[in-house]
């Protein structure tokens, strides 16, 4: 018989050591998974921590009156700056180290002060036309960078950091984040056509790091990198007071002066300017105009300087009824015109002083302002501070801000305010015509605004109609465009030595429908590129204004800015027995808009990289 004394020692070892290496095991996996969820904690809070410097960025493009920790220049890195060649962005060897020289390779925005504020404008427009104003850098040589490295870097950094997100993570022994450094470079570039094309204004790129004891011998316990690709707003599509998508309606009292002033009225289908007697004598005339080569030309006629002379010596010290106002149409002009022609009145010889070729129809390169229903909707859910978005209230009539609380009705919303305003379709999808017969089956009910109304910026609405009647609003300044200039190059741009038709312009309310003053032989002139502000204009809304819908021309009030409607202009009745409203243009729509100080975004995010 096998003594089998022992044996149970050796089976109770065996079996100490195996719990005991299952012990250890599991204490192992619980370590791994300890540190695998302190990692996603990390990447989570640095995430965080990274998207609020994004938006904070933006904002710094979107208002640079001194928004939130707006950078003072002496904390951003210039210096850095390596220019790409946009002719081929990607090939490291093509970049050139800025050398600080204007007129070689300068640093961004160097001297460039447009506010004479003593320092120079980083964050400003114009953001492109030359190696001074383009964001041009690589990443490993941007055109900005604030850097922790760097002292005030490091103050600026961790003041901005502390104000976003206090104590943030609040975690004991000394365990804090911080935006270690915001770089700011060159947008991607797309080839399109066999031509690289930036995609956007600039991108910014934020480092963030989660520090234990950040101001003595700092351990680094998380870091992450967060990209964006930052694209200025699309609001400049308009180069009109009044473009329909559609056909257009526009006949001004009998005996009574046209009330679009200082620009176009664009119309994709047929326009109806005056009544049965066809004469268009309520209708400016003008300076003699060309065929534009583009839908917002401005071409004046005759292009020869030396008929250009012979044509302003005629029209020295006369009156011309508005020199900016012409109507473009791609269809034809119902009433008064012949019919097959683009220019429906030639111009006239050269010592005439003023004539109706500023009525073009037939005019294929007539087109809409393109607003896309998804990108304004979601540029208007996007949350920022100046951006709203409200859905219809079936059961109301009215909007509720983000489909929720309390309804009101679209004047109320928009009275007093300042913004981004979007109002969307009575289902939340984009404007659709399912019975094809021309016109869009779920746009809100028609809108009619009273009385005074006050709102500046822009409003996307999908509304059947919008009609103003007995509008009034707040005084206002509004300014007439530049002078009107022979455009010898084609360019669309007034350049040195260029011919101008020299103007004494308006300067009060009254003289806006008045006749301007041509003193084209006034020596030493120079051209003015924007008419002086003439006060006290009653304006209820400044700005765009787009519609899916229809603009109803009858009533009154006055637009300052641009009107774009989809569905076109109507007018009931179009007889010349009614007011119509004023529609202003506001040149700036297509040089500089929104203007500083408006509550409107300049700027905004077209695409994330939060995975670095």
């Amino acid at each position: 018989m096998v003594d089998e004394r022992g044996s149970a020692l050796v089976i109770a070892m065996l079996i100490t050591v195996i719990l005991a290496l299952l012990a250890i095991s599991f204490l192992m996996l619980a370590e791994t998974e300890n540190r695998i969820a302190q990692n996603e904690k990390r990447a989570a809070q640095t995430l965080y921590v990274g998207e609020a410097g994004l938006e904070v960025v933006k904002r710094w493009f979107d208002y640079t009156d001194g928004t939130m920790h707006f950078p003072d220049p002496s904390v951003v890195d210039r210096t850095l700056r390596r220019i790409i060649d946009e002719s081929d962005p990607y090939d490291p060897n093509d970049a050139v180290d800025a050398d600080g020289i204007i007129g070689s390779y300068p640093y961004y925005k160097q001297g460039v002060d447009l506010d004479a504020g003593g320092v120079d404008d980083l964050f400003e427009r114009p953001y492109r036309g030359d190696l001074l104003h383009g964001l041009l850098g690589t990443e490993d040589g941007p055109d900005m960078r604030i850097d922790d490295e760097d002292a005030n870097g490091a103050t600026f950094l961790a003041d901005l950091t502390e104000t976003l997100l206090a104590g943030f993570p609040g975690e004991a022994g000394a365990v804090r984040a911080r935006i270690s450094r915001i770089d700011i470079y060159a947008p991607p570039y797309t080839p399109i056509a066999g031509f690289w094309r930036r995609y956007g204004l600039g991108t910014v790129k934020i480092t963030v790091r989660i520090y234990r004891d950040e101001t003595g011998d700092r351990e680094v316990l998380g870091e992450k990198i967060v990209k964006s690709v930052l694209s200025e707003t699309p609001y400049r599509a308009p180069h009109a007071p009044l473009h329909s998508c559609a056909g257009t309606s526009f006949v001004p009292r009998a005996g009574g002066p046209m009330t679009v002033h200082w620009g176009a009225i664009s119309s994709v289908g047929s326009v109806k300017l005056t009544d049965v007697a066809g004469d268009f004598s309520d209708t400016p005339m003008s300076l003699p105009r060309d065929l534009p080569f583009e839908p917002g030309a401005d071409q004046l006629w005759p292009t020869a300087t030396a008929d250009f002379d012979v044509f302003a010596a005629s029209i020295d010290t006369k009156l011309v009824d508005d020199p900016w106002f012409r109507v473009l149409s791609a269809g034809p002009i119902l009433v008064g015109a012949p019919l097959g022609s683009q220019q429906p009145y030639p111009p006239l010889d050269p010592s005439s002083d003023q004539d109706h070729s500023n009525l073009i129809h037939e005019l294929p390169l007539v087109v809409c302002p393109v607003y896309d229903y998804r990108l304004w909707k979601g540029i208007a859910l996007s949350g920022a501070r100046d951006v709203h978005y409200y859905a219809y209230d079936a059961g109301t009539s009215e909007f509720k801000e983000h489909g929720k609380g309390t309804a009101f009705d679209f004047k109320t919303i928009t009275h007093g305010q300042e913004g981004l305003y979007f109002f969307d379709t009575r289902d939340g999808l984009p404007p659709t015509d399912d019975d094809a017969d021309g016109l869009f089956d779920n746009l809100t009910p028609g809108i009619t605004v009273s009385g005074n109304w006050d709102f500046t910026g822009f409003v996307y609405l999908n509304a059947l109609s919008l009609t103003p009647d007995g509008l009034t609003g707040p005084l206002r300044q509004v300014s007439p465009p530049g002078e009107p200039f022979l455009d010898g190059d084609i360019d669309g741009e007034y350049d040195t030595g260029e011919r101008f038709i020299n103007l004494i312009y308006p300067s009060i309310a009254t003289e806006i429908d008045d006749e301007v003053f041509a003193d084209t032989s006034a020596g030493g002139a120079s051209r003015d590129a924007r008419g002086p502000a003439i006060p006290d204009v009653a304006v209820s809304f400044r700005g765009i204004l787009y519609t899916s819908g229809t603009f109803e021309a009858t009533g009154t009030g006055t637009f300052y800015g641009s009107v774009i409607a989809l569905q076109g202009v109507t007018q009931t009745p179009d007889d010349g027995s009614a007011d119509t409203p004023t529609i202003i243009w506001d040149e700036s729509i297509v040089t500089e808009w929104p203007p500083a100080g408006w509550d409107v975004p300049r700027v905004v995010i077209t695409e994330w990289d939060v995975g670095g």
